[in-house]
């Protein structure tokens, strides 16, 4: 949809899709969230300009509270579901490699645009990851009967 005035064209796009027409420059200036412009991979091609007081979010890596799993490196190699699939894969690429998993045995990393908190309940998943949470919350809170191991991001 786009709206335009004599002096100021103004374009409404998803969140998604901002970062990218951003730093392509295809438009001049759009407000997204800082963890969609990383998914995005375009956070060397757009400037945070203001930043504005509202949005805030946190990137987890969570397993089930009754998981056998107590910190990050347990996950090597295990079923993760994310909306994050670009970040996911970085991070577990790295744990990975510490842990000298190669081939089929690295992180398999599955995407999934809702409900990610399900995946693991329905077996679909060993941990999930990097969920956003709004609000914030603090590291090894409860939150939809999982445990938070690790914060990749915070804004």
């Amino acid at each position: 949809m786009t709206y335009y005035n004599v002096h100021n064209p103004s374009v409404f796009l998803p969140a998604a899709d901002i970062p990218s027409f951003v730093g392509k420059g295809n438009v001049d200036l759009g407000i997204t969230g800082q963890d969609v412009i990383l998914e995005a991979e375009m956070d060397s091609f757009v400037t945070e300009t203001l930043p504005l007081s509202f949005g805030k979010c946190t990137l987890q890596v969570q397993v089930p509270e009754a998981a056998p799993v107590h910190d990050v490196a347990a996950l090597a190699g295990k079923r993760i579901v994310t909306s994050f699939e670009v970040l996911a894969a970085r991070f577990f690429a790295d744990v990975d490699d510490r842990a000298g998993l190669v081939g089929d045995a690295r992180t398999s990393i599955e995407y999934v645009g809702g409900s990610v908190e399900a995946a693991c309940a329905l077996g679909l998943a060993d941990a999930i990851g990097p969920c956003f949470l709004l609000p914030p919350s603090s590291p090894r809170k409860e939150s939809n009967h999982h445990l938070d191991l690790l914060s990749l991001f915070h804004s």
